[in-house]
């Protein structure tokens, strides 16, 4: 529509000749010529020279329709793998984040129970575990034990 006419009959040209239409229409063609060979300008011969022509392009049609649909189709079959493969890196990465995620979470726990224990223990070692000062504790008699001054 519109454009070259020159261009679009090349174009039109390339079309048939890559479906091997015009090969085929002048092979039959010629076949129609030769069967009817004395009678070759009868209505009968125009006939099925138009009927040959259209089955012809017809069948051109499809063989080069099916060519574009296998085409079609194996970019489709592409991009659906793409997809897939798109798919199967995103749930690696999220597996991954998860797993890493996990370490550190234990990883702080047994952090936070090395401290608590290291806490304890101190707690347990300078105070005794009950948390009262062994200046004045309700145990004896006030003194430090061993203190030379005992009970003053």
């Amino acid at each position: 529509m519109g454009g070259d006419p020159v261009a679009s009959q090349k174009a039109w040209d390339q079309y048939r000749n890559s479906t091997n239409y015009q090969f085929q229409f002048d092979q039959g063609t010629q076949a129609v010529k030769t069967a009817n060979a004395p009678a070759f300008n009868s209505g009968a011969t125009a006939k099925a020279l138009i009927n040959y022509g259209q089955g012809q392009a017809g069948s051109a049609l499809a063989g080069y329709e099916g060519l574009l649909q296998g085409q079609q189709q194996l970019g489709a079959q592409s991009a659906l793998g793409l997809g897939g493969i798109g798919t199967n890196i995103a749930q690696q990465v999220v597996g991954t984040n998860n797993a890493t995620a996990g370490v550190k979470g234990t990883s702080a726990i047994y952090a936070g129970n090395a401290q608590a224990g290291t806490l304890d223990a101190l707690m347990k070692a300078f105070g005794g575990g009950k948390g009262a000062s062994s200046y004045g504790s309700s145990q004896g008699s006030g003194a430090l034990p061993g203190h030379a001054l005992g009970g003053i």
